[in-house]
């Protein structure tokens, strides 16, 4: 299988020209608001940008240096443990999150999980971004219950 088209060098990320489409090349070169994490091999978080702050209410020096898996409930954790090992493949994933503000609050991400590999082709770890899908997701819910309820109606 092949490897995805990332890898970090120094502090910058490099996606080898063609690899990706076109809205996913500007999600990793757009703007520095978009929430961003990246974890080692072992699921320790590297980098945690301001977005993500903001995002999840955590300042980058609580989060750096600690492992993933603290941030989720144990059924995410498990789930995430389990796709961490598909990523050392090579596999890039898309999944929605129900995640947990630091004040408790919980809401939904979309995850888009890009591997990423050394210059020696070596898994080094997973560049995650965030989009914050909330009301995307309850007006799903809605829909689905809306339709539930005029079937049961007929």
């Amino acid at each position: 299988m092949a490897k995805a088209p990332l890898s970090k060098h120094g502090s910058s990320f490099v996606v080898a020209a063609g690899e990706l489409a076109p809205r996913q090349f500007r999600v990793l070169s757009g703007p520095a608001s978009q929430p961003y994490l990246v974890i080692d091999p072992d699921g320790v978080i590297l980098e945690f940008s301001a977005a993500c702050t903001a995002l999840f209410g955590y300042a980058s020096q609580d989060v750096v240096g600690r492992h993933l898996m603290e941030y989720m409930d144990e059924p995410m954790a498990t789930e995430r443990r389990a796709s961490l090992k598909k990523q050392t493949d090579g596999l890039t994933e898309v999944y929605e999150l129900h995640a947990r503000h630091r004040n408790g609050d919980r809401f939904w991400v979309r995850v888009t999980a890009y591997p990423l590999f050394d210059e020696d082709d070596r898994f080094s770890g997973c560049l995650s971004t965030f989009l914050e899908i909330t009301a995307e997701k309850t007006a799903r819910q809605s829909a689905k219950r809306d339709q539930r309820e005029h079937v049961l109606a007929d």
